[in-house]
């Protein structure tokens, strides 16, 4: 599965905060106490892979077809006799491929209609739950040439097979330098990559006998539960109470703008007084022009989930959900697909001052950019708030 990875360094998450074709983020916020607002959580292991497998080709080169198939009928119980001798018990023959080559004419270079040799090509593939056997027979099966079989052999691959399936799992491949040098410390990452290897389930909430009460006029929701109260006015969340505290000091709401970048700006650099008539700042306004078309509410066993439907300049198809838990928390979904570049997708809101933490899952550990987020890590990260 992974190349030339024997161990591989596997975060379990349990919080998806996705970009696709239609771009869409999620956001949980839950546990008020002391003074954090935290996301669900993630967890790193190290882990080792428990199986292994190897491909390799038999080569034959010969005058005819029917012989090409003889030698390679012999190689084939030569190589069987090794692996039996390696203990590998799963060997799989894979289709064979051959075809005749053809001579050339010696003086135009053309090739002819006369067959010069038959080349016939035997996959096969090997496996084992015992990796260093893998590693073993992938570093020696070379020794077979000297016992007169032509093969090619493929880098092994590893795999693991005890991923969680209802959680986001991302491999994390690193190198490290193994000794001190100069300006480089010993053990220092120099490179790494991360692929998602399962993607994190819908969350689940469990079914709460609490209730929440509702009421709605048009475009504005009050929702009304135990120790909480959110109040939710033309899609965005202008009050969220907790213990008769207000945690909110300016809206939850969708936010598509940020501060330009030099590469941003581009050739604006050269002409400043220009910048400010970028085409990105489209979308400072279009922050400020979000409009709320249609708000639906379906209540459901122990939460509320609210639906806006959003009309957002350069935007097509934008809405936002909010699903209120009987426990307090909140799911934030927002969905849209521009009709023009993007600069941001997500939400901005400001907190009252005894909320000094936030956490999150997502890249970090601090802000990133599009033309650097890969320089950032998938994880769990915690930050004052200033």
């Amino acid at each position: 599965m992974f190349e030339k990875i024997e161990k591989l360094q596997i975060a379990t998450l349990g919080l998806l905060v996705a970009l696709s074709l239609i771009i869409s983020t999620r956001i949980v916020t839950k546990n008020f106490n002391n003074n954090v607002i935290s996301v669900t959580g993630s967890a790193y292991e190290i882990v080792k892979s428990d199986s292994g497998t190897l491909n390799f080709d038999i080569n034959v080169k010969s005058q005819t077809k029917q012989d090409a198939y003889k030698i390679a009928q012999t190689q084939i119980n030569i190589v069987k006799n090794y692996l039996t001798e390696k203990q590998i018990k799963k060997v799989e023959l894979k289709t064979v491929n051959g075809y005749y080559s053809y001579k050339r004419n010696p003086k135009t270079g053309e090739y002819t209609d006369t067959p010069d040799v038959y080349n016939l090509t035997q996959p096969i593939t090997i496996s084992s739950d015992n990796v260093e056997l893998i590693k073993d027979i992938s570093n020696n099966i070379t020794g077979l040439i000297d016992k007169g079989v032509d093969i090619n052999v493929y880098a092994p691959s590893y795999d693991y097979s005890k991923l969680p399936q209802d959680k986001e799992c991302v491999l994390t491949v690193s190198y490290h330098s193994k000794k001190k040098t100069l300006g480089i410390k010993n053990n220092a990452e120099i490179a790494f990559d991360q692929f998602i290897l399962t993607k994190a389930a819908k969350p689940v909430e469990k079914r709460s006998d609490k209730t929440i009460s509702v009421a709605q006029s048009s475009n504005t929701v009050a929702l009304t539960g135990e120790n909480f109260g959110v109040r939710i006015v033309n899609g965005a969340v202008i009050s969220f109470e907790y213990n008769s505290k207000e945690l909110l000091k300016a809206p939850m709401a969708p936010n598509y703008f940020r501060a330009l970048t030099d590469n941003d700006i581009d050739f604006l650099n050269f002409v400043s007084p220009l910048i400010f008539a970028h085409p990105y700042y489209k979308w400072k306004q279009a922050t400020k022009s979000v409009k709320a078309v249609k708000t639906t509410v379906e209540e459901q066993p122990g939460c509320v989930k609210v639906r806006v439907a959003l009309k957002v300049p350069f935007m097509k198809n934008a809405f936002v959900s909010y699903t209120v838990y009987a426990d307090g928390k909140i799911a934030v979904y927002h969905s849209a697909t521009p009709t023009a570049a993007l600069l941001r997708f997500g939400f901005q809101w400001d907190v009252d001052r005894s909320l000094t933490q936030i956490s999150w899952y997502g890249r970090g550990e601090a802000p990133s950019y599009p033309d650097r987020k890969t320089g950032y890590k998938i994880g769990k990260y915690s930050l004052p708030i200033d």
